[in-house]
Formats: structure tokens, sequence, C-alpha cells
């Protein structure tokens, strides 16, 4: 088991890696259909401005409440 899944395990935290090259680009969609109890649990976001006000809206429409989304936002020059 590669060492960032064994540290995510120990922070009891519950890891999904998407590589868009294999896997397609995520979609909001894709989060709620993986993460079983996705309203119950945080989010964290860290990358583009974009793709983060589109997550932060989907899930504030499907009932995720505004605090348990979390993100670093970051734009490319």
């Amino acid at each position: 088991m590669p060492q960032l899944h064994r540290d995510a395990e120990a922070a009891n935290i519950h890891l999904h890696i998407v590589c868009t090259r294999t896997d397609g680009r995520l979609t909001p969609q894709q989060i709620r259909e993986t993460v079983k109890h996705w309203q119950e649990a945080s989010l964290w976001f860290c990358g583009l401005s974009d793709f983060g006000r589109l997550l932060l809206q989907d899930f504030r429409q499907h009932g995720l409440p505004e605090e348990r989304f979390h993100q670093e936002i970051f734009s490319l020059r």
C-alpha cells in the first residue's frame, strides 16, 4: 500500500484519487456516487477557482451545508 494511502487511513480519511488521463474528468455527480454519505461528510477541494465554484454550487443545490465544503483555490497564470 502506498504511503499516501497509509497516511490517509491512519488519519481516518477516506481517500479517493481520480486521474483525468485514465478516469476522465471529475464531476460532482461522480463524487456523490462514490462518497456514500457525502451529505454528512466534509469535502475538501484544492484546485482551480472555477471548478471549486462549480463544485460548491452543485453540492449546495443537492443539500450539502456550505460549512462542510472547504477549499483552497488558485489560478493559473
